[in-house]
């Protein structure tokens, strides 16, 4: 087992000032969300603060605690949060509490241009944050949020100010807390053995014999070893509509899609709406879902489908969601049945892999009423129609914890659930959405021993990283790549999106909107093509035999004019290559 060191992910600052030139963007009067009292605090600048109780462990945001802006933010504009908070009681043997800190949407999209966790420790302490707005905003459409939901909590917040400084200062001149990870350091302590476990797992002896047409070694010929594919499958979730459209921009990403991966999954196209045309025909549907698999099939890419059931009434088209407001569980299990039954025959061959379901932590509206054996008739319906194919159970908020948490044992437990009772699963999908403060390595590495455990092999099937610290997010992209590469559970890791003009958050993007590279792209390019790429030109030895350490997958050798081609595997023997007379 890995001992996990739990580090502060922010610089506690004492005393702070925030620089002149901000304009004041809260209220004196404002109006909190979530009616948290006030409570007298004596020994401090401040004599009052807000007093919010968590009594659950969960997700940051069902427990809030937060006001609308008073003013205008326009897109581009630096705004910074500084506060005063403590954590007078937490459920945690660190003792240290968690808030997340947002600047937010004050309604749908909720988008969330600043999202940071702060550590909470017992006593007094101040913090600062800031970020750049992302849209423009009115006065009252952008708030201020602080998160607690995430532990069985008290937490004191005292004396808050939020500046918006417009242009007129730059992020980096600010004194706030800058996020971090544990572990993030070139010399911590995990990243040595995750580089033999690497070199363990992933590489392999490549031995090359170049002899004559009789047989007899031949020295000194230039074998050239170039490797041509990953046996790791690095993919990332693409758009049916840019694989099979017309456009520049399409015809670009479906080349970048070839040249930076070798595996994927259609971010939409499979899901059940988008599947019966509820979306609209203009980028959905079944004819559109099809081709680009044929296209990813034609073009070497190793496909996953997502997902057969995603069981919240969110996700569910118009007749099931009736069926399932009336309770009618005789019409909502036909229906889960039948679709599967279609989309299985439908895509079959096109496909290694199935999320049968999504997300049942928080989507679990079918389970609900059809009871949680549904999800065992789901599994077994697949690999009826689908004996070859890998069936997952995929869900989100495994990986970003900071520590364990209610959604991960729902997740085990779902998971032993379904071996317990003999569901055909054979692999466990975990979703990979990090914001500003990321995990650390160390933490990341210890949940994956934990569902290692299991016996069942493990894909992170939907990484990014949303933040505006873009030093942060290609030093995060490098270090979780590294990690979960290190892991002899994970089979695979795929991107969700990697181009900012068709990508869910914009801004965790590859590419920028004119196909820019951006600091995190190149961290992957460099990790995953360059330094576990193998490419060496070497010479016969007197036996005329070269060797070397390969990554796993296909390869090209070249001798003399000779062209072989091979893949290298762990069991992989001697390449002989005869040179011609």
């Amino acid at each position: 087992m890995r001992c996990v060191l739990l580090l502060c992910l922010v610089t506690l600052i004492a005393a702070l000032e925030m620089p002149p030139g901000g304009e004041v963007a809260l209220a004196p009067n404002a109006t909190w969300i979530g009616n948290a009292p006030v409570v007298a605090v004596a020994g401090q600048a401040f004599s009052k603060a807000h007093r919010v109780v968590s009594t659950q462990q969960g997700l940051f945001y069902q427990v809030q605690h937060g006001t609308p802006l008073s003013v205008a933010v326009r897109k581009g504009d630096v705004v910074a949060v500084s506060f005063w908070a403590r954590c007078e009681a937490v459920e945690d043997e660190t003792g240290m509490g968690l808030a997340h800190v947002y600047l937010q949407r004050n309604g749908e999209p909720w988008n969330k241009p600043l999202l940071q966790s702060v550590p909470l420790p017992a006593t007094w302490t101040q913090f600062a944050v800031a970020g750049k707005s992302d849209d423009n905003y009115g006065p009252g459409e952008m708030a201020l949020m602080f998160g607690l939901g995430t532990s069985r909590q008290t937490v004191q917040i005292a004396d808050v100010q939020v500046l918006n400084y417009a242009d007129r200062i730059a992020l980096k001149d600010l004194p706030i807390n800058r996020p971090s990870y544990p572990g993030r350091g070139a010399d911590a302590a995990w990243r040595a053995p995750a580089a033999e476990r690497i070199r363990s797992l992933r590489m392999a002896p490549l031995e090359v014999e170049v002899v004559d047409v009789t047989g007899v070694p031949v020295a000194n010929v230039p074998v050239a070893i170039v490797q041509t594919r990953h046996a790791f499958p690095f993919g990332s979730a693409f758009t049916a509509r840019h694989l099979t459209g017309d456009s520049d921009n399409a015809a670009i990403y479906r080349a970048k899609a070839v040249e930076l991966f070798n595996a994927g999954t259609l971010e939409n196209g499979l899901k059940w709406g988008a599947w019966d045309n509820q979306w609209g025909t203009e980028h959905f549907g079944r004819d559109k879902a099809l081709a680009a698999l044929r296209w990813c099939q034609d073009n070497n890419l190793a496909m996953r489908g997502h997902v057969f059931v995603w069981p919240s009434k969110r996700h569910l088209p118009n007749a099931v969601k009736a069926a399932l407001a009336a309770g009618d569980a005789a019409a909502v299990r036909a229906a889960c049945d039948a679709h599967i039954d279609d989309l299985a025959a439908a895509t079959k061959g096109l496909l290694h892999e199935w999320d049968v379901v999504n997300e049942p932590y928080s989507n679990h509206d079918i389970m609900d009423l059809c009871g949680p054996e549904v999800m065992l008739d789901w599994f077994a319906r697949a690999r009826e129609h689908l004996p070859g194919v890998a069936l997952a159970l995929n869900d989100y908020g495994i990986l970003t914890a900071h520590k364990d948490d209610e959604h991960q044992a729902h997740f085990e437990t779902t998971l032993r659930y379904l071996l317990d009772n003999g569901a055909p699963i054979d692999v466990i999908g975990m979703q990979g959405h990090f914001g500003g403060s990321p995990t650390g390595p160390e933490r990341i590495l210890a949940v994956l021993d934990r569902f290692a455990a299991l016996g069942l092999k493990i894909r992170i099937t939907e990484f990014d990283i949303d933040t505006g610290d873009e030093e942060l997010q290609a030093d995060f992209t490098r270090d979780f790549l590294t990690a979960v590469f290190s892991h002899e559970a994970v089979i695979g890791v795929q991107f969700w999106g990697f181009w900012s003009g068709a990508h869910w958050r914009k801004r965790a993007a590859l590419y920028d909107q004119d196909w820019n590279e951006r600091p995190n792209g190149r961290a992957y390019r460099e990790l995953v093509h360059d330094s576990w790429n193998t490419t060496a030109t070497l010479t016969t030895d007197a036996q005329g035999r070269v060797k070397i350490e390969g990554f796993m997958g296909a390869y090209t050798v070249t001798a003399g004019d000779k062209v072989v081609p091979m893949t290298l595997s762990a069991a992989s023997p001697v390449l002989r290559v005869v040179l011609p007379q």
